[in-house]
């Protein structure tokens, strides 16, 4: 099955759903023990983060960066580690305010 997704009247993007659920983000939330430490050291390494509060980060990863990003945080202690997959509605809204990417 293929998706194309159209804004204004032009295709933004044509894939086919197998292509896109390989390239949809991950969101990782880490609750480190030491935050300046870990977000330090999470940034340093070019991924996108933020800190959503006072104790959690929230990293958005793709599909070739897991491997990655998993041994960065196992550069520092953490409370704890959750993964939230971008949702297929997620990754249309994210083309679709682009205005355009090819995958």
């Amino acid at each position: 099955d293929n998706i194309i997704i159209i804004k204004e009247g032009r295709i933004v993007t044509e894939s086919d759903v197998g292509a896109l659920k390989k390239n949809q983000r991950k969101s990782y939330l880490v609750r480190p023990k030491s935050m300046e430490k870990a977000f330090e050291s999470i940034i340093s390494k070019d991924f996108e983060a933020q800190k959503i509060s006072a104790d959690t980060i929230e990293a958005y990863i793709s599909g070739d960066d897991v491997d990655r990003f998993i041994k960065t945080v196992a550069g520092f202690e953490i409370e704890s580690l959750d993964v939230r997959h971008q949702s297929l509605e997620d990754l249309f809204l994210e083309f679709y305010g682009k205005g355009g990417n090819t995958l």
